[in-house]
């Protein structure tokens, strides 16, 4: 029943202040940006700490240290985002990982 009537009160808030609502989402945006950012850096940092090259089982270790608490993401996950994020990346030949955290910037 809430779930209703807070749909109905943001439908009207829309509907009623659609500029003050657009001006606040793009500031909300803007604000969420700065987070992911800022938490980005600070996995960047952490990684940066890890050695230049590790075994599976290495990198699983200290994967597993990043995600310790409860709701955070899984191991696999955050293996998945470092890739992603390009911290690490495994090298096929060598059957190791690659911090390029240690890297110079480009």
């Amino acid at each position: 029943m809430f779930e209703i009537n807070e749909a109905k009160y943001w439908k009207s808030k829309w509907q009623t202040m659609e500029d003050d609502m657009s001006a606040a989402l793009v500031e909300n945006r803007k604000q969420a940006s700065k987070l992911i950012k800022g938490l980005h850096e600070l996995l960047r940092m952490t990684v940066r700490t890890w050695p230049e090259t590790m075994t599976v089982a290495e990198i699983r270790t200290l994967v597993v240290g990043l995600v310790q608490r409860p709701g955070d993401a899984k191991p696999r996950t955050m293996l998945k985002r470092l890739t992603r994020l390009k911290m690490v990346q495994f090298d096929q030949h060598t059957r190791l990982w690659l911090n390029l955290c240690h890297l110079p910037a480009e």
